[in-house]
């Protein structure tokens, strides 16, 4: 019987070498495995499921689960050195592997690459979620950034007009189709959408070993370029936790 733990073990130790902002909210950390050929090997050769509709959600492609205690052992070097307050129960731990399709069907308009959205809205006043995003391939990629009615973030407070504006966008668009949308005819219904309360700002990229980590509730999309197709995939190994607010807003990047 092959035990993953032993090879996770000796491939894939964090290393973390600093912190640079990017924005308020968002980070790169860089050179975050020793070893990132074996890393990268490591976590883009498990077993891959397809996604589909029973998810819950509409992410494309296809992804690789592992025990949430991976994500908290690749985050401890990074929570050490900014005195973070994590719920240690918190962690969800999934490769991402998606690709360009523009010209293929999609069943809502978040499955898409150009239009935001948001993972976690956490009820506790106190408590933020955070997305850890490690580029797994041996090119630089990026995600991007919008604002919805001028926000940034999605609260509590706001949630139900995004849910709403959104699924109104969403009915237009398959009228708009005749009931069979790609992402390529989205954008085209987009464009022509009066006052569109969707402004896209920025764009950050970020290197091989590099990760990318920022709020669950900042509207953002994956930048998928032509390039990554079903033979090349944008691999993505995407660590999600909670942690405290006090504590996250005063991270001391060095």
């Amino acid at each position: 019987m092959e035990i993953l733990n032993l090879k996770y073990n000796k491939f894939c130790e964090p290393k973390c070498k600093g912190y640079k902002k990017i924005s308020k909210y968002i980070t790169i950390i860089d050179e975050f495995f020793e070893n990132f050929d074996q890393s990268k090997d490591f976590f883009t050769s498990r077993e891959k499921w397809l996604c589909n509709k029973y998810q819950g959600n509409s992410k494309p492609g296809y992804e690789s689960i592992f025990p949430h205690w991976v994500g908290r052992s690749l985050m401890e070097k990074y929570i050490i050195d900014n005195k973070i307050s994590e719920d240690m129960n918190s962690y969800d731990t999934v490769c991402n592997f998606f690709y360009n399709s523009f010209d293929k069907s999609i069943t809502s308009i978040s499955q898409s690459s150009i239009y935001p959205h948001v993972d976690t809205i956490c009820e506790e006043e106190d408590v933020l979620s955070y997305i850890c995003l490690i580029n797994l391939n041996d090119i630089s990629i990026a995600t991007k950034f919008y604002t919805f009615d001028g926000e940034e973030f999605c609260t509590k407070e706001m949630h139900s007009d995004w849910q709403n504006y959104s699924s109104t966008l969403q009915k237009n668009m398959f009228d708009y189709c005749n009931g069979n949308p790609t992402t390529n005819k989205l954008k085209e219904y987009l464009n022509q959408v009066e006052n569109l309360k969707i402004n896209f700002i920025r764009k950050v990229e970020y290197s091989p070993n590099q990760a990318i980590i920022y709020p669950a509730n900042l509207f953002h999309s994956p930048y998928i370029p032509a390039e990554f197709n079903e033979n090349n995939l944008r691999s993505v190994l995407r660590i999600c936790f909670n942690a405290k607010k006090s504590k996250i807003n005063y991270f001391d990047y060095k």
